[in-house]
């Protein structure tokens, strides 16, 4: 599915464009992620709501038969770029199974695979109430999915603020084959330096070694620009 392997460490370009409006901040902009401010709106117990575990055995924390993936790397983990992110599992669907968890080792596998491994992960962040996540956002993470997976992208779809059932419903009408999940917690606000996080917002993670490559807040018409210098 996917294939290469880049290590670099540059930031995507990002260019400031008007957003729909959705919440505060959504001018598009990169910027090092940092603390665990959250959103003000949503539950500050994350925590709660994921799973940060980080088992030495990958194999057994996805479920996935990667034949050989190598423990998920530890030390020091962070939510700077330049950091190695923390595993963490959200409720969502990976490769068309239902009801399932999808988790950051996961893809960690996907980068590790005996044949074309992938190299990066770009992570778009998104609610379902606003409308350039649901027109623009949605649909371009499936086109990603198909058109830059033979070259080494994965994509993790990840929906802020609602529930399983109402995001799997929007996920199976649209027919995506993407992995995708959901935060109801605000996870991902550790991010971001708040309060809050513009949206749609993105994560870039180099499945080589899992560090946070960049983030963007807001939507700049280019995302591309982000994941193509990691590409085969």
């Amino acid at each position: 599915m996917v294939d290469g392997r880049v290590r670099h460490r540059t930031l995507g370009m990002v260019r400031l464009v008007a957003v729909l409006a959705l919440v505060s901040g959504c001018g598009a902009r990169s910027r090092h992620p940092g603390g665990a401010d959250g959103d003000p709106d949503a539950d500050s117990d994350a925590d709660s709501d994921v799973d940060s575990d980080v088992d030495s055995d990958a194999d057994s924390d996805t479920g996935s038969d990667t034949g050989g993936c190598p423990p998920y790397p530890d030390g020091e983990y962070g939510f700077q770029v330049g950091d190695v992110v923390q595993s963490f599992t959200l409720p969502g669907e990976n490769a068309g199974e239902r009801e399932a968890e999808v988790g950051l080792d996961d893809f960690w596998c996907l980068g590790h695979a005996a044949e074309a491994p992938a190299t990066v992960l770009v992570v778009p962040i998104c609610a379902w109430f606003g409308g350039i996540c649901v027109s623009v956002v949605d649909p371009e993470a499936q086109s990603w999915h198909e058109e830059y997976g033979p070259r080494g992208l994965a994509v993790w779809e990840l929906w802020l603020g609602t529930d399983f059932a109402e995001t799997q419903a929007n996920e199976v009408e649209d027919a995506h084959t993407h992995p995708w999940g959901v935060d109801e917690g605000f996870y991902l606000g550790s991010f971001f330096s708040g309060p809050s996080m513009g949206k749609p917002a993105y994560l870039l993670v180099d499945l080589a070694d899992m560090t946070l490559v960049t983030t963007q807040e807001g939507f700049s018409g280019v995302e591309e620009s982000l994941f193509e210098p990691y590409l085969r």
